[in-house]
């Protein structure tokens, strides 16, 4: 919930750094469609009016799948190898940007 985001945020910025919130639920939640989207949407706006770095990591995923890779294992959902490097890049372009 977002208190919980909250005592997060006050305790990683109370040591001097950053506190990023890598957000892939509209990817998870039925691959972009609501509740999904509204999730993402709600966390983002929250990112923003608390100066917490977030990382929309979706839409990255999502474009993936419409391209036909796919990004987690069928067996459990968890990221497969292809997941696992779109979410670096993500990581990493956050990082040269912020």
């Amino acid at each position: 919930n977002l208190k919980v985001l909250e005592i997060l945020n006050k305790e990683i910025t109370s040591s001097g750094k950053k506190f990023i919130i890598v957000d892939a639920s509209s990817h998870i939640i039925k691959h972009g469609r609501l509740p999904g989207n509204l999730l993402s949407e709600v966390l983002y706006k929250y990112c923003k009016v608390n100066n917490i770095g977030y990382i929309p990591l979706s839409d990255s995923l999502n474009e993936s799948m419409k391209k036909g890779a796919e990004t987690r294992w069928h067996e459990d959902g968890h990221m497969n190898e292809n997941g696992y490097k779109i979410f670096g890049e993500e990581m990493f372009r956050w990082m040269e940007n912020n």
